[in-house]
């Protein structure tokens, strides 16, 4: 059974929680009516914190999906995934895949809607237009760096983490990104062609440092 991820857990407890808050202030709310009508009105910040606790708890729920379809696929490669790493500067990693291919930084984005790159600069597009959004690679390139600064520290070797973005969602990319952008179908593959280059005691090193900093490890056994 794969262990659960910190997406799934906290997108669960918060919609759990979100649904107890509002059904509370609902219950609250008809008895401040029928007994002191004015007081009804502190029912409301509990229906609006439990609205926004649901909802934020379904959208770790979305990103939760989207990283377990990647976390198949790395199933299906001989190495190991530190998953929901959280290294010193704060960085949340969504996947490390350590094999003796290298080491991979996987961010997961799991959207439903159109996404256009220009190198470093993103756009998402909404309902009135393109919108700009945070760097993606930017962001994907800078936790692969102080994944690789981690690995000096921890191993004494400089390995060059490489930074990789996979969309799950049925949202289409337009344009071309500083950092690979993959969909499941084509990580595998991606992950292959590159030529081994850690020697297996290293690998085991670098899951063994990092495994304190990440939620759960998952073992790849195959590669066919």
């Amino acid at each position: 059974m794969r262990p659960p991820l910190y997406t799934g857990e906290e997108g669960q407890f918060r919609v759990k929680l979100g649904n107890f808050l509002m059904g509370m202030a609902v219950i609250s709310g008809i008895i401040g009516i029928a007994v002191a009508p004015p007081l009804s009105i502190f029912s409301l910040p509990m229906l609006a914190g439990g609205f926004y606790l649901r909802q934020s708890g379904k959208r770790f729920l979305k990103g939760y999906i989207g990283e377990v379809r990647v976390l198949e696929v790395l199933e299906g490669i001989n190495g190991y995934t530190v998953s929901d790493v959280v290294l010193h500067d704060g960085r949340n990693i969504d996947h490390v895949f350590i094999s003796e291919r290298g080491v991979f930084a996987i961010e997961v984005k799991n959207y439903n809607t159109d996404v256009m790159v220009d190198g470093d600069n993103w756009w998402i597009h909404k309902s009135a237009g393109w919108a700009k959004i945070k760097s993606i690679s930017k962001a994907t390139k800078a936790q692969a760096l102080e994944l690789s600064r981690f690995i000096e520290r921890s191993t004494g070797q400089k390995i060059f983490v490489k930074p990789v973005i996979v969309f799950t969602g049925s949202g289409t990319v337009i344009g071309k990104s500083t950092v690979p952008i993959l969909t499941p179908d084509t990580l595998k593959k991606f992950i292959l062609e590159e030529k081994r280059s850690l020697d297996q005691k290293i690998v085991e090193e670098i899951v063994s440092n990092l495994e304190k900093f990440g939620h759960t490890i998952t073992e790849g056994r195959y590669e066919g």
